[in-house]
């Protein structure tokens, strides 16, 4: 499944780097699995628009609320590479 999420630049510009490897957020509704694809769009809070720049990225790994810190009703997302066959069609199942 392909979740599409908004985010901000500095956010955006860490995991474009590889500095930044993984994702947190509220997940009661979206449903949010490993192997999971994030569309990433940049989004400039200051104007409220989307800036045009996005990337895609798979759920390697996931943590889920309420263990480790987490509160419940949050997940935290390791991020990887898209692989060539999730590109090719698994992404929008």
């Amino acid at each position: 499944m392909t979740h599409y999420l908004k985010l901000w630049p500095q956010f955006f510009e860490d995991i474009l780097r590889g500095e930044k490897t993984f994702e947190l957020r509220r997940s009661e509704e979206r449903g949010f699995r490993p192997d999971d694809i994030l569309c990433l769009q940049e989004w400039n809070p200051d104007i409220q628009e989307y800036t045009g720049r996005e990337m895609r990225r798979r759920v390697t790994y996931a943590v889920f609320g309420p263990r480790w810190g987490l509160h419940d009703g949050w997940i935290c997302m390791a991020l990887g590479a898209v692989r060539a066959d999730t590109e090719a069609g698994k992404e929008d199942e």
